[in-house]
């Protein structure tokens, strides 16, 4: 939905709800991405939601490529909800080894 630029804030209400409950039996890097993704480019949700997925994909953080990076970056230039100093974090804390370890084989290479 936020790809195509739809933001619909009940969505999110409804996702939230279950958040607590929910598990990491089938929990991926690529579910998190997805779910910070649309947090970053809508402005929808609420911080507890985009702690939830950082804290996720923070945990399955070794499963993330660069292209997934950036296309956080780029989503987070639409994110009026948090500061700047947010994405400058996260890139120093878990996004800059991400880049790193894996530049050759997924930049480098394509």
């Amino acid at each position: 939905m936020s790809i195509k630029n739809h933001f619909d804030p009940n969505v999110y209400k409804q996702f939230e709800s279950g958040l607590k409950n929910s598990s990491d039996k089938h929990m991926t890097a690529r579910i998190a991405f997805g779910a910070l993704y649309a947090y970053f480019k809508s402005n929808q949700g609420t911080r507890f939601g985009i702690d939830f997925w950082e804290s996720k994909l923070e945990d399955h953080i070794e499963d993330m490529h660069a292209q997934e990076v950036v296309e956080l970056m780029v989503a987070f230039r639409d994110n009026r909800q948090l500061e700047r100093s947010h994405m400058t974090k996260l890139l120093d804390t878990q996004f800059k080894k991400v880049l790193l370890d894996k530049w050759n084989a997924e930049v480098v290479y394509n």
